[in-house]
């Protein structure tokens, strides 16, 4: 099952529903093809986050304070991307994801 380590907010989200991602935190959909729709994960506090069982498209929002930075890393710990905070819903590649920092 996907999940974050430590665990992070989890909650489900049907195809084309819209969601919240609240001030302080960033926010990521994961496709959970056993029950059809999405997962969403948001990161509230600071923290480094490793995912297990992220694949295939997703998105996320970053919607800290203005100039926050969330890292993406590899599985070497390798950056894969950055992006500076506030951002709309962007598309994301979860199959390189091994972890994230959120701030």
């Amino acid at each position: 099952c996907r999940a974050t380590s430590p665990a992070s907010t989890a909650g489900h989200v049907n195809p084309g529903q819209t969601y919240t991602c609240e001030y302080l935190n960033l926010c990521e959909l994961v496709w959970d093809p056993t029950t059809g729709n999405w997962e969403l994960f948001k990161q509230d506090p600071c923290n480094r986050y490793y995912v297990s069982y992220w694949d295939g498209g997703g998105y996320f929002i970053n919607n800290q304070t203005s100039g926050t930075v969330s890292t993406f890393y590899g599985s070497s710990g390798n950056t894969l991307w950055t992006d500076t905070s506030p951002t709309s819903q962007t598309y994301a590649d979860w199959t390189p994801v091994y972890s994230l920092r959120n701030c």
